[in-house]
């Protein structure tokens, strides 16, 4: 199965939130005035702990029954709270509809009692079943930020509750198994996926290591000054980057930002966006260095093989063409300089005997250097199936407090 083009980005830049095109020369730029090389031989690393358990191998068995849900009406009852349902709203204050309260029969999917609507509305759609509607009563918060002009007001949203559906989850058998996977049975089954996380596990922590040493020389390097156009394009291009993101999730800027990456406000965010960018573009100009200190270099020839292979891996790019949408030639050329550079440094890096720790969550600092909470979700994929509330609040004035 190919990859996601996106973890590309943190493949090249070691940070998820610095990915996408940079607009570089066709080749690396010569970085001997802004960084002198200090030891990159005998570097310690922390060994990644590459253990599988049971647990693991529970959770994407897990996962493919999940994605063999399917989502079965329910005709015979009203409607409980944790059911899914789709419904239709018109809300009006003093009999007059305002802006953002009509889904314009299009209808919308929420959990109720998890819609996250003001007042008490998905209480008041309890034991309604499809195709009914009634006037559901509700008070807006005061204050009110989605719409001021309604704070306090008493609304009366007529809403039509179309469908209700429960997810229904397959049994786990040797046949769902046979039907769905190249297996014939679920231990055969179970067996597999504890392999490719094992394997994965380890593909994890041979690349880890490598960061590390990178890391590591960087750390014992001397920078005299920054590329600062560079700098600024990186941080430039990923702040674009990321307002497109939120775009595609129906989510303005700011509410993307705080909710990914717990980042208060955006001058917060994009002072750890800097700082973030001067740590790659440290690692960058070690690893360009050293390889010019070590002759290693990258012909048109390697470049274009690295490109088809990524062609192979990952599922938005289906011709080689498609590479450059996303990176230049000297964006492949570090690619490959930087797997290379790592190689060569692992080779008389020592193991480390300090356990390893999880990685440091990003931490964002009041203006009294106090650590703000960061509540931001790690599973983007998990997020992004929370947006319809969010679509929700940004259009609908139905929205939560």
């Amino acid at each position: 199965m190919k990859k996601k083009v996106a973890l590309l980005g943190a493949a090249l830049l070691g940070i998820s939130m610095l990915s996408g095109c940079n607009s570089y020369s066709t080749k690396l730029p010569d970085y001997s005035e802004y960084v002198t090389l200090g030891n990159y031989s005998n570097l310690e690393y922390i060994p990644m702990d590459t253990t599988v358990t049971d647990e693991d191998v529970d959770a994407e068995l897990d996962y493919f029954v999940e994605e063999l849900a399917t989502e079965e009406p329910i005709t015979d009852r009203g409607a409980e709270i944790g059911d899914n349902i789709n419904i239709d709203y018109v809300g009006s204050v003093d009999g007059v509809e305002f802006d953002g309260g009509n889904t314009q029969g299009e209808g919308t999917d929420i959990v109720l009692g998890e819609s996250g609507y003001i007042d008490n509305f998905d209480e008041q759609l309890e034991g309604m079943k499809p195709g009914e509607t009634k006037d559901v009563i509700v008070t807006f918060p005061d204050p009110y930020e989605n719409n001021p002009d309604l704070a306090g007001k008493e609304a009366v949203f007529k809403t039509t509750l179309n469908t209700i559906t429960q997810t229904v989850y397959p049994e786990l058998t040797d046949d769902l198994v046979a039907a769905n996977s190249e297996c014939k049975t679920v231990d055969e089954f179970r067996a597999q996926k504890r392999t490719e996380l094992e394997e994965d596990a380890k593909a994890s922590a041979e690349e880890d290591k490598l960061a590390q040493l990178i890391s590591a020389a960087a750390a014992n390097a001397t920078f005299n000054k920054y590329p600062e156009d560079e700098l600024k394009t990186l941080i430039d291009d990923t702040i674009s980057d990321m307002k497109s993101t939120a775009s595609m999730y129906n989510l303005d800027y700011a509410t993307y930002i705080l909710y990914f990456y717990g980042a208060e406000t955006e001058a917060d965010f994009e002072a750890y966006l800097a700082e973030s960018a001067e740590v790659y573009i440290q690692e960058k100009m070690t690893v360009c260095e050293i390889a010019k200190k070590e002759k290693i270099q990258v012909t048109d020839k390697e470049i274009e093989e690295y490109a088809n292979q990524l062609v192979a891996e990952y599922d938005e790019l289906e011709k080689v063409e498609d590479v450059y949408e996303y990176y230049t030639e000297a964006d492949i050329e570090y690619m490959i300089l930087t797997e290379r550079v790592g190689e060569l440094l692992a080779k008389t890096a020592v193991e480390g005997t300090t356990e390893a720790t999880e990685e440091e969550e990003m931490q964002f600092l009041d203006e009294n250097g106090n650590p703000i909470e960061d509540d931001a979700e790690e599973d983007t994929e998990e997020a992004a199936d929370d947006t319809t509330e969010a679509d929700t609040e940004a259009e609908d004035t139905t929205a939560a407090e």
